[in-house]
C-alpha cells in the first residue's frame, strides 16, 4: 500500500505498482536509447562535415593574394573601388593598380 501526494491511501495491489515500475523504466529504456541515437547522429553529421572541410581548399590563399570564389575562380583580395574619384582621380588610380598587378577594380555607382 502507498500514500498518494494528497495524503489519501492509494489502495491500488502491489503487482500494479510493480507493473507501473516495470513501464516506467521500458519507458526510461526508450528515453536513453533515443538519446544515445541522437549522440550517434550528431557524431556521423559531425564527421561528414569534418570530411568536407577536409577535402574542400583553403578559399584564401595570402601567397598569391587571392580567394577561391564558388564559382572556381580566383579573385585578388586587395582591390580598388572608384565610386567616390573624380574623372582623373580614377584614371590615375586605376592605371596605378594595373601597373602594379592588381586586377579587382569595383566600379559601381
Amino acid at each position: 500500500m502507498s500514500i498518494t501526494a494528497c495524503g489519501a491511501k492509494n489502495n491500488t495491489p502491489k503487482s500494479a505498482d510493480a507493473s507501473t515500475t516495470l513501464n516506467e523504466t521500458e519507458n526510461l529504456t526508450e528515453s536513453q536509447k533515443n538519446i544515445e541515437n541522437s549522440k550517434d547522429e550528431v557524431v556521423k553529421n559531425t564527421e561528414t562535415n569534418s570530411s568536407i572541410q577536409a577535402k574542400t581548399p583553403d578559399s584564401f590563399n595570402l601567397e598569391t593574394k587571392t580567394v577561391r570564389l564558388n564559382s572556381g575562380y580566383d579573385m585578388p583580395i586587395v582591390g580598388l573601388g572608384t565610386y567616390s574619384l573624380s574623372d582623373e582621380e580614377c584614371y590615375n588610380s586605376v592605371l596605378a593598380l594595373l601597373e602594379n598587378g592588381g586586377r579587382l577594380i569595383d566600379t559601381a555607382y
